[in-house]
């Protein structure tokens, strides 16, 4: 996240998928963590808008306005 904001990262590739299937399969005992234990998702949230989503691919811009400070 301190990265970037630091280097102001105008889009992110954001993959959903990873948490439903892959820690499922590679890591079947993990336990799940509840949303609210999320740090980048959040994050994410508040400092950019959804361009894009496409089977759980989000493309993401930093939004514009002073909220992304």
């Amino acid at each position: 996240m301190h990265a970037l904001d630091q280097h102001r990262v105008k889009f992110v590739l954001w993959d959903t998928n990873f948490e439903t299937k892959a820690v499922t399969a590679f890591f079947p005992a993990q336990t799940r963590v509840p949303h609210d234990g999320f740090l980048m998702e959040p994050y994410l949230e508040a400092h950019y808008r959804l361009v894009k989503s496409v089977d759980g691919i989000r493309i993401m811009e930093r939004n514009d306005d002073n909220r992304s400070h």
